[in-house]
C-alpha cells in the first residue's frame, strides 16, 4: 500500500467499532490479519475532553473510587467493543495483554543506580481486568511503568492480541509446573491457543514457602560483583523458568519467535546480549529489548515475555535475513517469520555497526535545522521495507506496531513521516514515551512491528 493507494489489502480486515471513541490520529483501532486480531492501545479518552482523559474518570470523591480502576474500566470496556465487532469474545480469545502504567518511580537517577522498581499499586486494574476474563482464562501478560503517555492526564495504555473463534481452537491457560518455584506475579503463566504459546513477563524473583522474595544464587539485587553480574544471572534465571512454562505447554526455548525485553538502563543490554548468545546458540528468535522500564518487584533487573510455536507445530519457523537492510542491533535475526505472521525484531535508525546511522541526528553547529526523528521514521521504515520483502510480504501487511520514544516531542513529526508510507488508515499504534536515551544513543524512537504475509509456505 502506498499514499496514492486507497484499498485495504483483502487479507488485512479493519475493524471499525460503532459507540466507541474515534482517534483523533488514522490509525486502525483494530486489524484482523488471518485469525489474528490486533488492537491499537487505548487510553481512557473520548477525544473531546479539553483534560484529554474522559471525565467521567475522574471520580468525585477519590477516596471512594480508585481512579486507576476507573481508566482501566473504561479502556476495557472500549476493548470489549472492538474485539466484538471484529467477532471475537474478549473474555475467551485474548491471548495477551500489555498494561503501561504512567508512573513516577522510577526516576533516572534510580534507573542508573540499577533500581528498576516500580513504585506504585496498580492492583485496581488488575482487579478490573478480572471482571473481563474468565477465572480460568486470563491472558498473558505484560505490566510496565514508563514516563507519559500521548494524552493529558492518563495513567494506563492497554493493547491486545486475540484469536478469531473461526481457528476453532480453544485458548488454554499455562500455570507454572509444580516443580518450578512460584514466580512473584500471581497471574498466569501464559496461554496456548492451537498451535502457538503466549508466555506472560518473567524475572529472576520468586517466591519461598512463607510468601517473601527469594532470589537464586546470583541474582539478588544490588551492585554486581566480578564474578557474577545480576543482570546476567536474573537474565539466566528468568529464562530458566520461561523454559521450564514452555516445556509444560509442548514447546521450548528453541521454538520461540519473538522475545520483549524490558530492562532499566540501556547500558544493561548488553549483559542481556551476551546471555542471549549462549541460552540461543543459533537460530534466535526475534527481539526488541525496551530500556527505562519499571519492573513491578523490587531488585528486578529484567523482564521477558514471549511467542512461541509448539515443538510439534507445522508452521514453520523461519529467519529472515538481508543485506538490503542493516545488520541486527543485537543477536537476533532482522526478522522472524512463523506461519503468516512475521515478527521484525527492534527498528531504531543505526547502521551495521550498530551506531546512529549517518544523517539521522541535527549537527552540533546547527542545532535548530533538520528534523531528525522525521529522517529516522523514514530510515528504519526503508529498512522495514526491505525486510519484509524478504520475508515475501511487504508493509502493507504491517498490522501492529508499539512505538517508543526517548521524549514525546518527537511524536508528531513521527506520525507524519509513519503516516506516508500508508493509504489511509494506518496499522494498529501504541504509542510509549519512556523518559530517557534509547539503546542506540542519537535515536530518538523504537519500532516494534508485527506484519502479515498472504501466502503460507
Amino acid at each position: 500500500m502506498n499514499a496514492q493507494t486507497s484499498e485495504v489489502p483483502k487479507r488485512l480486515e479493519l475493524v471499525l467499532p460503532e459507540d466507541t471513541p474515534r482517534p483523533l490520529m488514522s490509525y486502525s483501532p483494530a486489524i484482523r490479519a488471518g485469525n489474528w486480531v490486533f488492537t491499537a492501545g487505548q487510553l481512557a479518552t473520548d477525544f473531546v475532553s479539553e483534560l484529554g482523559v474522559a471525565p467521567s474518570v475522574f471520580p468525585p470523591n477519590p477516596n471512594q473510587q480508585d481512579r486507576l480502576a476507573l481508566e482501566a474500566g473504561f479502556i476495557l470496556e472500549n476493548l470489549r467493543k472492538t474485539l466484538a465487532a471484529a467477532g471475537c469474545d474478549m473474555a475467551t480469545d485474548t491471548v495477551r495483554i500489555w498494561d503501561w502504567y504512567v508512573l513516577e518511580r522510577p526516576t533516572m537517577d534510580d534507573f542508573a543506580a540499577g533500581d528498576n522498581y516500580a513504585a506504585a499499586p496498580v492492583s485496581s486494574c488488575l482487579t478490573a481486568q478480572d471482571g473481563y476474563f474468565e477465572a480460568q482464562g486470563q491472558p498473558a501478560q505484560s505490566g510496565v511503568g514508563i514516563r507519559q503517555l500521548l494524552i493529558g492526564h492518563s495513567l494506563l495504555e492497554i493493547d491486545l492480541l486475540a484469536f478469531h473463534p473461526d481457528d476453532g481452537e480453544k485458548t488454554v491457560t499455562l500455570s507454572e509446573p509444580d516443580d518450578l518455584p512460584r514466580g512473584v506475579f500471581q497471574r498466569p503463566a501464559g496461554v496456548r491457543r492451537g498451535d502457538w504459546v503466549f508466555l506472560s513477563g518473567q524475572t529472576a524473583a520468586e517466591l519461598d514457602e512463607s510468601g517473601a522474595i527469594s532470589w537464586p544464587r546470583g541474582c539478588e539485587p544490588g551492585p554486581d560483583t566480578w564474578l557474577e553480574p545480576t543482570v546476567e544471572a536474573q537474565t539466566e534465571r528468568a529464562l530458566d523458568r520461561l523454559d521450564a512454562i514452555l516445556g509444560s505447554a509442548g514447546s521450548s526455548l528453541e521454538d520461540v519467535v519473538k522475545a520483549d525485553v524490558y530492562i532499566g538502563h540501556p547500558r544493561d543490554f548488553a549483559a542481556v546480549e551476551s546471555v542471549w548468545k549462549r541460552r540461543f546458540p543459533s537460530n534466535p528468535p526475534a527481539k526488541t529489548v525496551v530500556p527505562y522500564s519499571g519492573l513491578g518487584a523490587r531488585g528486578c533487573r529484567v523482564e521477558i515475555a514471549v511467542t512461541a510455536l509448539t515443538s510439534g507445530s507445522e508452521l514453520k519457523r523461519e529467519a529472515i535475513e538481508t543485506s538490503d537492510a542493516p545488520e541486527p542491533l543485537g543477536y537476533e535475526p532482522q526478522a522472524m517469520r512463523a506461519g503468516q505472521y512475521l515478527f521484525l525484531s527492534q527498528q531504531m535508525a543505526f547502521d551495521s555497526s550498530g551506531a546512529l546511522a549517518e544523517g539521522m541526528q541535527r549537527r552540533p553547529g546547527y542545532p535548530f535545522y533538520g528534523q531528525p526523528a522525521k529522517n529516522q521514521v523514514d530510515y528504519l521504515m526503508t529498512n522495514a521495507a526491505r525486510i519484509c520483502e524478504a520475508a515475501g510480504s511487504s508493509v502493507d501487511n504491517l498490522c501492529k506496531r508499539q512505538t517508543f520514544h526517548d521524549d514525546a516531542i518527537w511524536f508528531a513529526e513521527t506520525w507524519a513521516e509513519w503516516g506516508s508510507k500508508f493509504a489511509l488508515p494506518q496499522p494498529c499504534s501504541t504509542t510509549i514515551e519512556i523518559g530517557g536515551p534509547l539503546i542506540v544513543p542519537g535515536a530518538h524512537v523504537l519500532f516494534d512491528l508485527v506484519g502479515y504475509i498472504p501466502d503460507e509456505r
